[in-house]
């Protein structure tokens, strides 16, 4: 008896990868980052605390009143940051983190792009 099995069209299986590149983009974005050689939570809770530190920081310029000094590491040592210039490097080096999983994706998206065969689309993984 012959069995026939179905394949999967490769725009099907490109539609598929481009989603779990998109997904795995997101799930790095909301890990971690580093920065002075410290690795940072950038959860969304996290991610939401440091957004507010940096929205007060543009638009009035200067650390909160209240500031505690620094930001905690996922060690749970605190790494100073003590003026806006500190902070600023602080959330640059989010920024550059993010930068950097967005070139990944479109990199792996590049390749995706290129890919004609299954076994090839199969091979992307983040």
């Amino acid at each position: 008896m012959l069995i026939k099995i179905k394949t999967i069209p490769l725009d099907d299986l490109r539609l598929a990868k481009n989603v779990e590149i998109n997904l795995a983009r997101l799930a790095a974005n909301q890990t971690t980052f580093t920065h002075g050689g410290k690795l940072f939570a950038c959860d969304l809770l996290s991610r939401s605390d440091i957004d507010g530190i940096n929205g007060h920081v543009g638009t009035r310029g200067s650390l909160p009143v209240d500031w505690i000094g620094g930001w905690k590491a996922v060690d749970n040592s605190i790494v100073p940051i003590q003026n806006v210039a500190d902070w600023n490097a602080f959330y640059d080096s989010m920024i550059a983190q993010g930068q950097a999983n967005f070139l990944k994706s479109k990199n792996l998206k590049a390749q995706l792009a290129a890919a004609t065969t299954a076994e090839q689309i199969e091979a992307i993984v983040w």
